[in-house]
């Protein structure tokens, strides 16, 4: 403020001597000047405040139509923003307390000060209430903050607290107000705290800096609300975590499917060359369904890496869950009570049913095994919708597949890493942990997900979503046995780059008469085939190979030679998942496979001419 400036007052005052001395006593004071209006009536007060913009308000208390404090609190009603300045006529210092209280900036006896004193006061209450205007715009900027602001004394003494502050902590004015924080703060620091708000766990980050609070030092505490991006990071961190473990497992799977092989071809033929003993017979079995045992391992390590070749289909879950209940009744102990619930109308699903079976199987073993004592177990089948915004599972229509049980439960520590591949709380030889880890892998490759609740001793409860699709559900075709094929004369050339695995295939194949050729590569098939391609009736192709794969191979020789049949054989591959090898419809076989299934296979290939 300075020379220059012109303020806007209003008098309110119904006397006109006293109009005429503060008229007079205003224009005395130095460096201000003043754009007076002057009205005798509350009512005409309040019409001049709601029309035109007043710096201040001179008011005479008694008017014709209002009196006593009464008169103030109309004339801050009708504008919270302006500077009032009491005149009255009587030195009533209780009175003068009130009006101080009602938000007057000062209180002056008209017969009391000299010219002086009204212009050293006016100007000071225009002072104090532009910065009072201005503390009330923080306030109200502050109020508005998303975030927890907290201000207290230097030993950590609440002394004030906005909305957000008090929503964060679920607390009261009284419980926040005047206590102590609860927090170690100092001046500079950026800490990550946990919040208890209520029933629920919340994570902040809280800053702290110096200020004044009441012409006192103080600390001012700004405290956001981390939760949601906490749990972002998390969910961020596990996505990258199963990606990196599925990565590694699909790969293992891909060189153990190939040890696999080998092991069954060689044990088949050892099965038909030796004298059969009993001692040879039992050691044969047992390393058969020792190789059964790794092929299902195998099978869960693709599923939960989402490298495993599905078939999905348009599918009832209902259809899918019935014939596993009635096993399951059978199967269950006496002292668990089973119950089922399925939703009439069950809204169709686009999965793999035998992966599905899976999931079932593998969440209800699950809960069994958390019941040792006894206990209740619900299945249920139900449509859902999603609506709004969610972290993890986006709005839309969906069939919730729900497993819960009353067992032990898992507390907070274990819950994060129940998915994790072989992570177990079973005793040694009790479980992989593998089942959970396989079942997170497949609703996630049929674009669905797993979430679960639970406490100790109350319980869990696994909810599976699905998106619902468009379309009926297939009746599953009638599995009938293919009558036998006719064997025929043929040359197959086997292209393998594992050496065991090609000695095993081209060996069996020769005993079952066919002429075999082999390669390491697909570029040496190529040379092959060049040179004997005539003679060639079915290309039996590895589909993972360096340099070039078997998918690649099939498309040379397609052009080269699009009367050559070519068979493609994996145990997990990226390729699986090309669009372009999908809508290709060639024949495959999926490692680790027995002799008799190869044969089955090349055998109905030929066939068919």
């Amino acid at each position: 403020m300075g020379t220059g400036e012109t303020f806007k007052l209003l008098l309110v005052e119904d006397n006109p001597g006293d109009v005429d001395l503060a008229r007079e006593r205003l224009s005395d004071v130095p460096d201000y000047a003043f754009e007076l209006t002057c009205v005798g009536r509350l009512r005409e007060a309040i019409e001049v405040l709601q029309q035109a913009r007043i710096d201040a308000v001179l008011l005479d208390l008694s008017l014709p139509d209002s009196s006593g404090i009464e008169t103030l609190r109309r004339i801050r009603n009708a504008s919270e923003d302006v500077a009032i300045v009491v005149l009255s006529g009587q030195s009533n210092e209780e009175i003068r307390r009130q009006a101080l209280r009602e938000g007057a900036q000062d209180f002056i006896g008209k017969n009391e000060p000299p010219a002086v004193l009204l212009a050293r006061i006016m100007p000071s209450a225009l002072e104090r209430h532009r910065a009072q205007g201005q503390h009330r715009q923080v306030e109200r900027l502050v109020a508005a903050s998303p975030d927890a602001v907290i201000v207290t004394d230097l030993d950590s003494t609440v002394r004030f607290a906005n909305k957000a502050a008090f929503d964060l902590f679920s607390s009261s004015t009284e419980e926040l107000i005047g206590r102590p924080f609860g927090y170690s703060i100092r001046d500079g620091e950026i800490t990550q705290i946990e919040v208890r708000s209520g029933a629920a766990q919340r994570f902040a980050e809280m800053r702290v800096s110096r200020c004044e609070w009441g012409r006192n030092p103080a600390l001012l505490v700004s405290i956001r609300d981390m939760t949601d991006h906490v749990k972002l990071s998390e969910q961020l961190r596990q996505a990258q975590k199963m990606e990196a473990v599925g990565q590694l497992a699909g790969g293992i799977a891909h060189d153990f499917n190939n040890l696999i092989l080998s092991i069954l071809f060689n044990t088949e033929l050892l099965r038909g060359s030796i004298v059969a003993t009993e001692t040879t017979r039992t050691a044969l079995d047992d390393i058969v369904e020792a190789v059964d045992r790794a092929k299902s391992l195998t099978s869960q390590l693709l599923a939960f890496s989402r490298r495993q070749t599905i078939t999905p289909r348009i599918v009832n879950l209902a259809d899918v869950a019935r014939g596993m209940f009635a096993m399951l009744r059978r199967t269950m102990p006496e002292t668990i009570e089973l119950s089922t619930q399925v939703t009439e109308d069950l809204w169709p699903v686009l999965v793999d049913p035998n992966q599905m079976e899976q999931v079932v199987l593998n969440l209800i073993l699950n809960a069994r095994d958390a019941m040792p004592q006894g206990g209740k177990l619900a299945i249920g089948l139900e449509n859902r919708v999603v609506e709004g915004f969610n972290d993890i599972v986006p709005p839309g229509d969906y069939v919730g597949l729900v497993v819960s049980d009353t067992g032990m439960g898992m507390s907070p520590e274990v819950l994060p890493r129940i998915f994790d591949p072989f992570f177990t709380t079973k005793q040694q030889g009790k479980g992989t942990g593998l089942g959970l880890a396989t079942c997170y892998g497949i609703v996630q490759q049929a674009q669905g997900h797993i979430e679960v609740k639970s406490e100790i001793d109350h319980g869990s409860t696994f909810t599976v979503l699905l998106p619902r699709t468009s379309g009926t559900a297939e009746t599953p075709a009638s599995q009938e046995e293919e009558p036998e094929k006719r064997r025929i004369v043929a040359t197959i050339l086997v292209v393998e780059d594992n050496l065991s695995v090609r000695r095993s295939v081209v060996r069996a194949l020769e005993e079952q008469g066919y002429m075999v050729l082999a390669a390491s590569s697909a570029e040496e098939a190529i040379q092959v085939v060049k040179f004997n391609g005539r003679s060639i009736d079915l290309v039996v192709s590895d589909v993972v190979m360096a340099n070039m794969t078997g998918y690649e191979l099939a498309e040379i020789l397609a052009v080269t030679h699009p009367r050559l049949k070519v068979l493609l054989t994996t145990g997990y591959s990226d390729y699986l998942d090309n669009a372009g090898f999908r809508r290709s419809s060639r024949p495959m076989i999926l490692k680790p496979y027995r002799p008799r299934e190869l044969l089955a296979k090349i055998g109905g290939i030929l066939n068919d001419g």
